[in-house]
């Protein structure tokens, strides 16, 4: 799908998306993504409004999720 995006750009949607509700609303899906050895801990500023496609802010979280719990393994 990522390659599709970048060989076809299509216009992207942004809106405005309240920052803390949205990873607030991906957190149970990232500990998940993390498993048990790894506890996820957010400090959620209030009133963060971005403008952002919702898909790619949720893609860039996951991705910063998987990158850091890749960091972790071994030590």
């Amino acid at each position: 799908r990522q390659l599709l995006d970048f060989s076809r750009p299509s216009p992207q949607v942004e809106t405005a998306i309240d920052l803390s509700r949205a990873i607030g609303a991906l957190e149970p899906m990232l500990a998940r993504t993390l498993g048990a050895e790894l506890t996820l801990v957010t400090a959620l500023a209030p009133d963060v409004v971005v403008r952002i496609n919702p898909g790619q802010l949720d893609r860039v979280i996951m991705n910063l999720t998987l990158n850091a719990r890749d960091a972790t393994r071994g030590g």
